[in-house]
């Protein structure tokens, strides 16, 4: 079974129909889902994504509390 590729944030952008560059300004400000991966390279899960997109696109801070308590 093979891993579904991750998204960079300009993937992500095209999805969320932003920039490349609104995407940085989200993460900073903690609009956006935090990505898997360090500061250079972000990258996101697709799943997770739609999860996320599903659930109203809430702030970083809510979506992960919202995880930690599913387990």
């Amino acid at each position: 079974m093979s891993e579904e590729p991750l998204f960079n944030k300009t993937e992500l952008g095209r999805l969320l129909r932003v920039s490349a560059r609104t995407i940085d300004r989200r993460r900073s400000a903690g609009e956006i889902l935090k990505p898997l991966g360090g500061r250079g390279r972000p990258r996101w899960s697709p799943s997770e994504v739609r999860e996320w997109i599903e659930a109203g696109c809430p702030r970083a801070d809510v979506w992960a509390r919202h995880n930690s308590r599913r387990g």
